[in-house]
This record gives structure tokens, sequence and C-alpha cells, in this order.
């Protein structure tokens, strides 16, 4: 069985148990995808010093580019994601600057990179593109590496594919047991879907793309014969509201017979106890907000409608 912290690639045998997230030092929290994009960002400088030697130029520029370069990037990142969720930040000025939440954008970062490279040329009287072909290695070197840093956050694995479930699934039934699985995502993905090019998730304001996800109950046959009442409930309760992901929680705990003082059945929708509620949106500090209240634009309402999703 598969821990939180464990990350598996099944197809290519690879399987790693308690990959951590972070780790401390003298009490301070450093987390892995923070070390390993500046591990990124030098290695690529000093593929960039190397080409410059090779080719007869002067190492000493690349560092003085690499200087400015780092900085308008971050910059960049920043005024990129600003952008794209300006609807937001137009009312909170003052969190525009504080990046301790989050909010960077790669693609800003690059063009911020490539915006410093011209102009930097210009001032030094040098060529851009002689420039640019000696870091531009290093650059794809940094995004390489960088992509580590993403894996030790679990996210940009790739493409997404039901393959993952149909394993399980298939699994399940060699076993030849009582067997029940509960899939969904704790959130969905802006990926440019409509007009507004939003982008990933955890935005200021979230839209119908993020709060839109999946919720999949499968039971083997042998399952369905001992419980059919979860069946029937689960079917009963099929179209009805969803509040919030609490309702995994209590679900999970009614198929796997776990009794508890904290088991609320009116929760779980394999129950006919199961009540429907108002949907709610929860934000960083797990703080329910219903969906009028959360900054969500008229389009997104009237996606929820065209899905016939109740946003009530």
């Amino acid at each position: 069985m598969m821990n939180a912290g464990d990350i598996a690639f099944p197809h290519l045998g690879i399987y790693l148990e308690n990959v951590p997230r972070s780790f401390t030092v003298f009490g301070f929290e450093i987390a892995f995808y923070g070390l390993i994009i500046g591990i990124g960002v030098l290695a690529g400088i000093l593929m960039a010093v190397h080409q410059a030697k090779v080719s007869g130029e002067n190492p000493d520029t690349i560092w003085d580019f690499a200087i400015y370069a780092v900085i308008f990037s971050v910059i960049g990142a920043r005024i990129y994601y600003v952008i794209f969720a300006w609807d937001y930040y137009k009312d909170n000025l003052l969190s525009i600057f504080n990046t301790r939440n989050g909010g960077m954008a790669i693609y800003g970062g690059v063009i911020g990179a490539f915006l410093t490279l011209f102009l930097y040329c210009k001032i030094k009287k040098i060529n851009p593109f002689r420039l640019g072909d000696l870091c531009v290695p290093g650059l794809i070197l940094g995004q390489a590496i960088g992509r580590w840093g993403n894996f030790m956050n679990r996210e940009v694995f790739g493409e997404y594919t039901d393959n993952f479930l149909a394993r399980i699934i298939h699994l399940l039934k060699q076993q030849q047991v009582d067997a029940s699985m509960l899939y969904t995502s704790d959130h969905g993905e802006d990926i440019f879907d409509d007009g507004r090019h939003l982008f990933l998730h955890a935005s200021p304001v979230p839209s119908y793309y993020q709060l839109h996800v999946p919720l999949l109950l499968w039971t083997s046959d042998s399952y369905r014969e001992e419980y059919p009442g979860i069946e029937k409930a689960a079917s009963m309760n099929r179209q009805k509201n969803i509040s919030s992901s609490i309702s995994f929680f209590q679900t999970m705990m009614e198929l796997a017979g776990i009794e508890t003082p904290y088991r609320n059945d009116s929760l779980s929708v394999t129950s006919p106890l199961y009540t429907e509620k108002s949907r709610v949106y929860l934000n960083d500090h797990n703080e329910p907000h219903s969906l009028d209240d959360i900054g969500m634009r008229k389009e997104d309402f009237e996606m929820l409608k065209k899905r016939g999703i109740d946003a009530q």
C-alpha cells in the first residue's frame, strides 16, 4: 500500500518511498522545490560561462548579465502571474508584493530574461544573438533541473490519463475480495481554458475549472453483493450537490465500515442519510466560503449551470 509520501511509476518498475518535500536546518524549513530551482539557475549560469570560455568569449560578461537576468526574471515571473490574476490584485495592490503565498509563472521569467538580454546588449553594444547562443543551453539545463523541483512537489508529471485508475481496478479484481475505490481531486487546473487565459490553480479567485473535479466510486461485484445498500444509496445521491471535500472522507469511512464518533453519515454520498448542502470553497486556510462570496466571474457561474451544477 502506498503512503502519502510515496511516488510510483509502476510501468517503469520505479517505486520511491517516503519522498520528502522539505528538510529542516537549525529549525528553518527549506523546501526542495526552491532549493532545486536555485541549483538549476546556478547550473545554467555555469554552463553559459563554460560556453563562453570554449567559444573564446569573456566569461565575466556572462556573470555580469546573469545578475540582471535573475533579478528581472523573478520580477517578470511575478508580473506575469499578477496580470492573469488582476481581478484579485486590482483591489489588493499591496498583495502584489507578497510573494510568500506563491504566485510565480515560468513564462514570465523567460520573457523577463529575454527582455533583459536585449536591453543589456543594447547598453553594452553586444550582439544579442551571440550572447543568446551562449546562454540558451544553460536555460535548457536549468529548466531540466528545475523540473525535479516539480517532481518533489508531486506535480507536472505529464498528461492526464485514466490508465492509473484502470490498473488499480484490475489489481483489485485480481485479489478476488470485497473491494471499493473512491477517487477525487482536491482541485482542478486552469490551462488557458477561455479568454481570460488563466493558468494553473490557487489563484486568489478560483474559476469553474478549479472547482469542477471528479468524484468516482467503483466497487467489486462481491462488494455490491455483500453491501447492496451502498450501491443503491450512491445511485440515489448521484446527482446531488456535494458541499466540499469533507464528504470524501465521510464516504470513505462508510465504504470501509469504520465506526467512530467522528463519522457523520449525513455527509456520506453512499448513505441513505446523505443530506444535500450548499457548495462551499475551502481557501488556503481551510475556511469554507460560499461560491457567491469568493469573487468568481459571471462566466464561471454560467459554466456551472451549463454542467447542471447548482452553485447554491
